[in-house]
């Protein structure tokens, strides 16, 4: 019997100042359009190409970096797939939280402006949880972007496990025309699983279709 890696994390989130294993591959993935089945059900989509560059991990400070110039309201969304390391079952999710650092409060700056999370079961059947949609924050300071979720949709993603995470980047608001840029990164999830003096252990490298089994998520 191969031998299995395991990561761990504290048993709830908000104790574990490490944040979360890089679960999510490098760079992401433009979305056309893509309609939440649960949470906020208002379509993700990108009406907009803008510059994509400081390709990092997503769990990583000010991991990804978007500019471009508009002088008008656009939206772009991106995915960030699993890398096949490490599938978190839905059921146990508390939240979600994103941080972002834009370098203008202006008319038309770019800014994170929405979160959601796509889970995947054994049937390769798709749940897509949307986030609320916020306004532009008037700081140049990071922000953290923290959405709760609720118990029926921890319910209804009771055999899902965690697929991608999606990202809305708008312009909305304001006047004028101005090239501007945000940061996101600090990928992190809230959970609480047992007492916060154990650990939450995760089975590493698993193929998805296992992630329910023996030994893929485990208290000690």
């Amino acid at each position: 019997m191969a031998d299995i890696t395991y990561t761990t994390m504290a048993a709830v989130s908000e104790t574990d100042k490490g944040g979360w294993p890089r679960v999510f591959n490098k760079g992401g993935t433009r979305i056309v359009q893509r309609t939440p089945t649960l949470g906020i059900k208002t379509p993700f989509y990108s009406d907009s190409t803008w510059n994509v560059s400081d390709t990092g991990y997503i769990n990583d400070a000010e991991a990804v970096k978007f500019s471009g110039n508009n002088g008008l309201e656009h939206y772009e969304s991106y995915k960030f797939g699993n890398n096949g390391s490490i599938f978190v079952p839905g059921r146990v999710l508390s939240g979600v939280q994103v941080e972002s650092t834009q370098n203008s409060t202006a008319g038309h700056g770019i800014f994170l402006s929405r979160i959601g999370l796509i889970f995947r079961n054994d049937f390769n059947h798709e749940h897509f949880w949307g986030g609320a949609t916020r306004n532009r924050p008037n700081t140049f300071n990071k922000q953290v972007y923290l959405q709760n979720i609720d118990q029926a949709t921890r319910s209804a993603l009771s055999a899902y496990v965690l697929d991608s995470l999606v990202i809305e980047l708008s312009t909305k608001g304001g006047t004028g025309s101005r090239t501007t840029e945000v940061k996101i990164g600090g990928f992190k999830l809230l959970y609480s699983v047992g007492p916060s003096n154990m650990r939450w252990v995760v089975g590493a490298m698993r193929k998805r279709e296992e992630a329910f089994g023996e030994g893929s998520i485990q208290l000690i």
